[in-house]
């Protein structure tokens, strides 16, 4: 009986750590996006509801201004919930995801990220111009039909984003009279 109870205590032993390791299916995001994250997540939803109202303000500049803040609002918001890539930090960094992400799907997203907060911020400084300046206004709207389309390629979030469409295109100047 002696020779088998080292036997016995180290299957007992494995058999927990076994039990106490999480899956490696958990840590592998590709499939549904990040870990914790789904469609019902409620900043998923806010920044599904936040690029959807930017086509519909893009010809009004103060309400376009509101939105693109609404837009970076979520972004951020979808950062803080695990669903986005926080941006590069120096100590100290944020508190990491209860299961961190594959290296590779923290890269593929955190450009799209950088991108579409990016565009929301360049869109509301267009906006805040006396008078709004049309041209960068629609570059910026531009540049965040980019970022979405680019984060739904890489299937950063367990739903797609609508990509903004119908842009205003830019008003011409007066031409000058003779």
């Amino acid at each position: 009986m002696s020779k088998r109870l080292p036997v016995v205590l180290s299957l007992a032993a494995l058999g927990l750590a076994w039990a106490a390791l999480p899956s490696a299916a958990v840590l592998d995001p590709t499939a549904e996006g990040r870990v914790g994250c789904t469609a019902a997540t409620p900043a998923v939803k806010t920044l599904q509801d936040a690029v959807k109202r930017v086509t519909a303000a893009a010809d009004d500049p103060t309400k376009l201004r509101t939105v693109l803040g609404d837009v970076f609002n979520a972004v951020t918001g979808a950062q803080e919930a695990g669903c986005l890539p926080a941006l590069p930090a120096s100590a100290p960094a944020p508190p990491a995801p209860p299961a961190p992400p594959t290296r590779k799907a923290v890269d593929a997203c955190l450009k799209p990220t950088v991108d579409l907060l990016g565009a929301a911020l360049g869109g509301v400084g267009a906006t805040l111009a006396v008078p709004p300046d049309r041209t960068a206004t629609t570059a910026a709207v531009t540049r965040l039909a980019s970022s979405v389309t680019a984060m739904n390629a890489a299937k950063c979030l367990p739903v797609e984003l609508p990509v903004p469409g119908g842009l205003p295109t830019p008003a011409l100047s007066p031409a000058p009279l003779p």
